[in-house]
């Protein structure tokens, strides 16, 4: 029944501060965690939305990952010997990655920004709704979601597209 339907929402704040050589660069900011998680590509930052649903204990649907190396458990973070999880934005030596609020962007400055709510995790992959400058998009994958990140981009960044890469 619908009525009985949980509704799970992770909202994110994305900041990009560069689209030097298609590349995007900035940060990611949760309400719930610390300081902003830096990104250096598209991948990165995809990695680090998954890691940070995975510590919300967003759910995702059961056994949903296949793994190319055998051996390997089922989705979901990898445990340290600790018994800690490693998400990416924990792991040994991220630390010092980290930029406090207030921080001066890196080179290029901060060029644009929007809002991701992610709603759901199925098919092995996340779905939710871009909000920029009070435009709602839904998306339906992760790699429609990157396909949106990069249109905007392209479109926020034109230099860096005509290859002018002291305006990036």
């Amino acid at each position: 029944m619908a009525g009985d339907a949980v509704f799970y929402s992770v909202p994110m704040l994305l900041r990009f501060d560069s689209y030097e050589g298609g590349i995007a660069k900035g940060r990611l900011k949760t309400l719930r965690h610390q300081g902003p998680f830096p990104f250096e590509s598209m991948d990165q930052l995809l990695m680090i939305m998954d890691d940070v649903l995975d510590a919300e204990a967003f759910p995702r649907e059961a056994g949903e990952f296949r793994r190319l190396k055998a051996g390997r458990g089922a989705s979901g973070p990898v445990e340290k010997k600790s018994g800690e999880k490693a998400y990416a934005f924990r792991r040994a030596g991220r630390e010092g990655l980290f930029l406090e609020d207030g921080a001066a962007p890196p080179e290029g400055g901060f060029r644009g920004q929007m809002a991701v709510t992610v709603c759901r995790r199925r098919h092995g992959s996340m779905q939710g709704v871009v909000n920029v400058e009070g435009e709602k998009t839904s998306f339906r994958s992760a790699l429609e979601l990157m396909h949106m990140l990069h249109e905007y981009l392209e479109d926020s960044f034109p230099a860096c597209m005509e290859g002018f890469p002291g305006s990036c």
